[in-house]
């Protein structure tokens, strides 16, 4: 579920305009001295025997290249692994470009936020606007099936503490389903904790609750809702693109009866 709030403050650091443009001067430089780097690196493969030092010379010469194609200064280098990060700007860009793509185009932004994402290095705001593309996504979906008389909201409050919920199905002023998104980057599965806190939900709420997830549950998940029955107040249903719109449709219609 995404908290709006922060959601808001994460997304809000992409408006803050970065000064990492190289001037017209600075690319000429970094072109002169790529230049001639690439050059004495090539010449020396040829009249020398140290190919280390050839190497570094090559390498260095293509990162100053890389500085004037790409128009970005270079923030840091790793000399063991040529670690060039240009990532931070490739990364705003995709975030911007999810955030601005129409909900049919949501798998492809996902795929693209994935693709700029470390997954051995968390990154907040990668992770924020991928749920937020992924619930959008699936109000997009459910609001294209949802019986006439059906009203679909999102961030509603629900049971007496208030606890908001991703999106909920109301009719004549009555809460008739809580929809709860969860999209997990790399496919981890949907952990069992979700499912009983979804539990949690029903009981303050009353309504039956439809967890749509990007992943599949995981075992432990799937042996909690074998256990509940097909008449537990909780369902689970994986949508990963406009395939999973038929089990989607059927699983939150089975819910509303």
């Amino acid at each position: 579920m995404i908290e709006r709030d922060s959601e808001t403050d994460v997304v809000q650091e992409l408006e803050v305009p970065e000064d990492d443009q190289l001037s017209r001067g600075a690319r000429t430089g970094a072109a002169a001295v790529g230049t001639l780097l690439l050059g004495a690196g090539g010449t020396a493969v040829f009249v020398t025997e140290n190919q280390a030092g050839c190497v570094a010379l090559i390498l260095a010469g293509a990162i100053f290249l890389l500085m004037v194609f790409g128009g970005m200064p270079l923030h840091s280098l790793g000399f063991g692994e040529a670690n060039l990060r240009f990532a931070r700007r490739r990364r705003d860009e995709v975030v911007r470009e999810a955030l601005q793509s129409p909900p049919e185009r949501a798998p492809e932004a996902l795929s693209a936020l994935e693709a700029v994402a470390s997954p051995s290095r968390p990154d907040p705001t990668v992770q924020v606007v991928s749920e937020r593309v992924y619930e959008e996504a699936i109000r997009h979906q459910i609001s294209e099936f949802l019986p006439p008389n059906s009203v679909l909201r999102a961030g509603a409050s629900v049971g007496a503490r208030g606890w908001r919920a991703d999106l909920v199905v109301e009719s004549d002023g009555r809460l008739d389903a809580v929809v709860e998104t969860r999209y997990s980057r790399y496919g981890n599965p949907l952990p069992a904790d979700v499912v009983r806190q979804m539990l949690a939900i029903h009981e303050v709420s009353g309504a039956p609750v439809l967890i749509v997830c990007s992943s599949r549950p995981s075992a432990a998940a799937r042996h909690l809702l074998e256990n509940l029955g097909d008449s537990a107040p909780v369902r689970v249903v994986r949508w990963a693109n406009e395939a999973d719109d038929d089990e989607l449709r059927r699983a939150l219609l089975g819910l509303l009866g």
